[in-house]
This record gives structure tokens, sequence and C-alpha cells, in this order.
């Protein structure tokens, strides 16, 4: 199986405007919301490629997250370091 993945941050108010669109090799696209059963289930790397762009948004403050935010993000951080 070959898959690809990538990164790119959006402000918020594009992502708002932006319709994920499926590609020839797949039925449908959605947002999905990022919790640790998505980060434990993707396919090869891509949880941690997913792991990698959270803590890019977090530690440039590229968002602005509030706390809760900021808390779910080092609650991935820390479960996917413990699990090592």
């Amino acid at each position: 199986m070959e898959s690809s993945v990538g990164y790119k941050h959006l402000d918020d108010n594009l992502a708002k405007t932006i319709e994920p669109v499926s590609g020839d090799d797949a039925l449908t696209a959605s947002w999905t919301p990022v919790d640790q059963n998505l980060i434990e289930n993707m396919h090869a790397n891509h949880g941690l490629i997913i792991l990698k762009s959270l803590h890019n948004l977090y530690s440039r403050n590229l968002a602005d997250l509030d706390s809760d935010e900021k808390g779910r993000i080092m609650s991935l951080f820390k479960n996917f370091l413990n699990k090592k």
C-alpha cells in the first residue's frame, strides 16, 4: 500500500472555507478531530507526522490556542512519549 501525508498550516479564516476533496484513490475526504486513537491507528508514520505538525503549531504559536487546546496537544505528546 502506498500512501502520503502532508502538513500545511492554514489560518482559521481560510481553513473554514476549504472543503476536503477525495482524489482518485479515495472514496471520501473529511476533516477529522485529532485524538490519541487517531494517532495510534494511522497508517505507517502518519500519526508521527501529525504530532510533529502539532508540535510546530504549539511551539511557534502559529495559532491562537486556548488552554484546553494546549492541554490536549500536550497530552498527545506525553502519551506518545510514554509508549516509546
